[in-house]
């Protein structure tokens, strides 16, 4: 069974985050102890979502993108190991009625609303 990674998440909070493909990649490779960074090519495939990501590396680009752990990771169906996750991002991964894009979405929608925010409490 192949698992939802959430590629337009990815690709939306990297653009939000101001890092290119080749910044994600060093970011990603620095968190995971990596000598060498994953190339741009491999970053285009974790955005494209042609390729299963292991949960630590959806933990790490959570974590290089500054995202709180879970706002990728349980719509990808992880637990975050070095967070919770909020009741909200539990609630639309156990929601069987909504398709995998639909959580994805909506998880989306909640992202923006807490970064408007955190935006307007400075």
């Amino acid at each position: 069974m192949r698992t939802h990674i959430p590629s337009r998440a990815i690709r939306e909070a990297a653009y939000e985050a101001g890092v290119d493909q080749g910044e994600l990649g060093a970011l990603v490779a620095h968190i995971e102890g990596r000598e060498r960074p994953y190339a741009q090519n491999a970053v285009s495939q974790w955005y494209s979502g042609r390729v299963d990501l292991p949960p630590q590396r959806v933990f790490a680009i959570e974590r290089a993108l500054g995202l709180r752990p879970g706002v990728l990771s349980v719509r990808a169906g992880y637990i975050p190991a070095d967070g919770q996750a909020t009741s909200i991002e539990l609630a639309l991964a156990a929601d069987a009625d909504l398709t995998a894009s639909q959580r994805e979405d909506v998880a989306a929608l909640v992202e923006v609303l807490r970064q408007r925010t955190r935006t307007r409490r400075g």
